[in-house]
């Protein structure tokens, strides 16, 4: 754990807020499954035999 970056986050006199709304109105809309890439991902690995 990094206790200065935690005494950091608690310290601050405002709120840390993060919003994708800036992006979307530039036109990135899209978004990733987590759960189908890595499916994917899986999946190539068993078929190249370096997973089982």
């Amino acid at each position: 754990m990094k206790w200065d970056f935690v005494d950091w986050v608690y310290s601050a006199s405002f709120d840390q807020m993060s919003s994708l709304s800036k992006v979307r109105r530039a036109g990135w809309n899209e978004t990733l499954d987590a759960e189908s890439m890595f499916r994917r991902l899986f999946g190539k690995l068993r078929s190249e035999r370096i997973i089982p």
